[in-house]
């Protein structure tokens, strides 16, 4: 797919899937590792902690 050569090999892959598939992988979950997404998700859960909308 010289098309789409600067994506990654995995994304390469997929591009080579049928429609239904490649929508499929959409839809997989994903681990998110970077700096913000951890602190947007830390301050989300602490806002429903402190908010009174997540009991223990």
């Amino acid at each position: 797919m010289e098309k789409y050569e600067y994506l990654a090999e995995h994304v390469l892959e997929i591009m080579q899937l049928s429609d239904s598939e490649r929508i499929e992988t959409l839809f997989t979950d994903r681990w998110i590792g970077y700096k913000k997404a951890h602190s947007i998700v830390n301050k989300t859960f602490l806002s429903f902690i402190f908010n009174g909308l997540f009991s223990c």
